[in-house]
């Protein structure tokens, strides 16, 4: 599958010299304890940024890990709006709004690198590619075996 295909068939794609789309798919939240998990897709596809959750400073219990794992972020006990449920959603109307709640999973880890990502890209002047090879594959950044680089995330 291409990655223009991949674009237009997955909402979860990385930034390449063809596509400019920039959403990070989580890795999942699977994890196997003995052995590194096995590849996940579209996580795992060549010119993806594969993100895995962080709890604090360790892999949160929950994420799949392993060498096809490009970037890691909070992801354990994450602040989010919560929505009631109604038998017709709108989602114009936020009658059924009901707070906060503490959500985890990679899914909300994935974002919080989308969004670094895209800060750089409106900052910098920088193409979504470039944006990627300075946050997550530049030489030199810190990362965990098995989650790649960590996004800080203030």
């Amino acid at each position: 599958m291409t990655p223009r295909a991949m674009a237009n068939s997955v909402p979860s794609t990385r930034a390449t010299p063809k596509c400019n789309l920039v959403a990070p798919p989580p890795v999942g939240s699977t994890r196997h304890w003995i052995l590194p998990s096995r590849p996940s897709w579209p996580a795992a596809f060549d010119h993806v940024v594969s993100v895995g959750a962080l709890n604090g400073s360790v892999a949160a219990w929950f994420t799949n890990w392993g060498d096809w794992v490009r970037a890691c972020a909070p992801g354990v006990d994450l602040l989010g709006r919560f929505l009631a449920p109604t038998a017709q959603p709108s989602f114009s109307d936020l009658d059924d709004y009901c707070g906060w709640a503490q959500w985890s999973g990679t899914s909300f880890s994935a974002p919080l690198v989308a969004a670094t990502i895209a800060w750089e890209v409106l900052s910098a002047g920088s193409t979504p590619a470039a944006a990627v090879d300075r946050l997550i594959d530049r030489p030199g950044l810190y990362s965990l075996y098995g989650l790649g680089t960590v996004v800080n995330v203030l």
